[in-house]
């Protein structure tokens, strides 16, 4: 993976794991921010000023719960060759920060892909913060936020 595409200092690390949204996956969580180009209200934004700022950058972090130095980095290299992959099929937009779980370790490197592919499409770089959704459960169809077994005045459930 290019230097360009990985998060190097602790202080960015930090910045995205608090402030980003999480999606969460099978073997890992993923933490991203989304960035959107600083010249938001120009127009006339060069390509250049584009590219550099969507450039996407990752960053991993896996415990010694994931196992021994030698899987950690086993897990980490396989990390960022999906990462890789994901950045020359065309990803950009967001910084992201994969949290690795323990079962990451035991999985074989197409699973680990098909999980880690799917949470960076999830990811959906370049949404407009004005279309974003609150994400409450008021506002799906057919949901009062109450959940599936809703209790009825004597203590039924329906």
């Amino acid at each position: 993976m290019a230097a360009k595409h990985r998060i190097r200092r602790g202080a960015d690390y930090r910045a995205v794991v608090r402030t980003g949204y999480r999606v969460g996956g099978k073997h890992c969580l993923a933490h991203a921010v989304l960035l959107y180009p600083e010249s938001d209200q120009n127009e006339n934004v060069s390509r250049e000023t584009l590219a550099v700022d969507l450039t996407p950058r990752f960053g991993f972090i896996i415990t010694k719960a994931v196992g021994k130095a030698v899987t950690r980095n086993l897990v980490r290299r396989r990390m960022q060759s999906i990462c890789d992959e994901a950045v020359r099929e065309g990803f950009s937009g967001a910084t992201v920060v994969f949290r690795v779980f323990p079962q990451a370790a035991t999985v074989d490197y197409q699973e680990l892909r098909h999980s880690v592919l799917k949470q960076l499409n999830r990811v959906r770089p370049f949404r407009s913060p004005k279309t974003a959704t609150s994400g409450s459960t008021h506002d799906m169809p057919g949901s009062d936020g109450r959940g599936s077994n809703q209790a009825t005045a004597a203590g039924e459930t329906v």
